[in-house]
């Protein structure tokens, strides 16, 4: 494996070996803030991976169809180090203290990514693969990716045009719009919004936050939501098949779609349950909330009580 290693002691390496082009442009300079500045483009494979790793700043990743990495990248208070062959490349950030790192890259569509920071702001579009960021404080918005798994203690997640998502967050809100495939978010103080969905699994819960779905529900289809603090508002098409559970503790609950109850289920006591079915009732829904709301809604409507 090819290394350059930015540092006051070494003023200037080239990669040799495989992962250089005849045109690769490197360029490393430390300017009068201390700043370590890197440039460079590399060819690399459409299945390749890609890790970045930051202390605190800016990831800023997008996808584009050459079969090469562009990588601009400075790092204020520390050094960067660059391991790369043509199908594996890392840069990192090497400092004894706290070192604030902005990265610019661009990748072959289809790249793998693992992104990971501190207090880090993390910005992906438009390339197509699968995506793992690990942060603890910092928002992260991804879009047009396929895989996406998501741990963070503090910030905002924003999920756009994703195949399926993994998310365990702290603090904040996460927000999926148009997602095909199996969803999990958890966080422990936040909004969860899931819309435009097509999947057939989905698992959403907070403690002190709402949910929402807005999207299908597939005939074998499972999902689930739950808040301990927050209203749960899910919204299905007119025609869906599934057996529901709606349950409450100290809130209200409202249904679009006429309730038969079964089971033995009552509708008094604490905590009070709806157990009914929908068409064939192929499909499992369950949506809990112990303190808030239960609304479930035909599509296209909203929530009654911001009315």
């Amino acid at each position: 494996m090819s290394r350059i290693l930015l540092s006051s002691l070494l003023l200037g390496a080239m990669l040799v070996g495989e992962a250089a082009p005849a045109d690769a442009q490197r360029r490393r300079d430390r300017d009068e803030d201390e700043v370590v500045r890197l440039d460079t483009t590399l060819a690399f494979s459409r299945d390749g991976f890609v890790e970045l790793e930051s202390m605190s700043g800016d990831i800023t990743v997008t996808g584009w169809d050459r079969n090469e990495v562009r990588i601009r990248a400075s790092s204020e208070r520390g050094d960067l180090r660059l391991d790369a062959t043509s199908s594996r490349i890392q840069v990192k950030s090497v400092a004894m203290g706290w070192a604030d790192v902005t990265y610019e890259v661009s990748v072959p569509v289809g790249t793998r990514l693992l992104l990971t920071g501190r207090s880090t702001t993390v910005d992906v579009r438009g390339t197509r693969g699968s995506i793992e960021v690990h942060t603890q404080n910092g928002d992260i918005t991804l879009s047009d990716a396929g895989a996406v798994e998501v741990n963070a203690l503090n910030g905002d997640i924003d999920l756009r045009t994703v195949e399926r998502v993994q998310v365990n967050l702290t603090a904040g809100d996460v927000r999926i719009d148009r997602v095909t495939g199996p969803v999990e978010v958890t966080t422990v103080s936040g909004d969860i919004e899931v819309l435009n969905a097509g999947s057939s699994h989905v698992q959403a819960q907070t403690t002190s936050g709402e949910v929402t779905y807005d999207g299908s529900i597939d005939s074998s289809g499972r999902y689930e939501f739950t808040s301990h603090s927050g209203n749960v508002v899910v919204r299905i098409p007119s025609d869906a098949s599934a057996a529901v559970s709606l349950q409450t503790y100290n809130g209200a609950i409202e249904s679009d779609f006429p309730i038969t109850l079964v089971g033995g289920a009552t509708m008094g006591g604490h905590p009070r349950t709806f157990d009914f079915r929908l068409g064939n009732g192929g499909a499992r829904i369950t949506m809990v909330s112990f303190s808030g709301e239960v609304h479930l809604q035909r599509a296209g409507t909203t929530n009654r009580q911001e009315d």
